[in-house]
Formats: C-alpha cells, sequence, structure tokens
C-alpha cells in the first residue's frame, strides 16, 4: 500500500485529509455546530492539494484558522495548519517558509 500511495500523491494527500477531518470531528463544539462544521471543513479541505500547492495551501489554511480564531471557535481541525507548515518547510525554498513561519506566528 505504500507504494501505491507513494505513486499516488494526491490520493496520499486526500487519506490524510480524512485522517485529519476524523480526529477533528472529535473536537467540534456542539454549541455552535453549523459554524464548527464549516471551519472544520474549510481547514482539512485545502490539504487534499498540499503537495502540488504547498503555500496556497498553507495561505488558505491560515486564513480560515485565523477567521475562526476571530469567531471565537476552538477546534480540533487546528491540526491541519501544523500539516501545511510542514509542507511549506518539507517542499518549499528557505524564503518561502521564512514568510510562512511569519504568517503563522
Amino acid at each position: 500500500m505504500t507504494r501505491s500511495l507513494a505513486r499516488h500523491p494526491l490520493a496520499a494527500d486526500a487519506l490524510l485529509a480524512l485522517a485529519v477531518l476524523a480526529l477533528s470531528a472529535l473536537g467540534i463544539e456542539k454549541k455552535d455546530l453549523g459554524s464548527s462544521m464549516a471551519f472544520t471543513l474549510a481547514l482539512v479541505a485545502p490539504l487534499v492539494w498540499r503537495r502540488r500547492a504547498p503555500l496556497p495551501v498553507f495561505l488558505i489554511v491560515a486564513a480560515v484558522a485565523f477567521a475562526h480564531w476571530l469567531a471565537d471557535l476552538s477546534l480540533t481541525a487546528d491540526i491541519a495548519l501544523l500539516v501545511a507548515i510542514y509542507t511549506v518547510a518539507a517542499h518549499e525554498s528557505r524564503r518561502r517558509v521564512a514568510l510562512a513561519a511569519v504568517i503563522l506566528e
């Protein structure tokens, strides 16, 4: 299975996004279920394209994370931000990694 996932990075990233979504579903706030679900999906869905476009995926996830922070929601789906910054660090230049780190801070 590992070899087939290595040959199909989009499928591997989709499986990772599903795993993050499953973990994130455990932490969805019941008091504002609609908003929590929408933000969770918006945080996790871009991960499917993380290796094809690491920095744009990070920027999208960071923007959604900032919006849900403004909405005063606490979500387990924030793990998507860690996955996105890791991908930038693994696949982009140092300059782009520094840019992502500044944005994350």
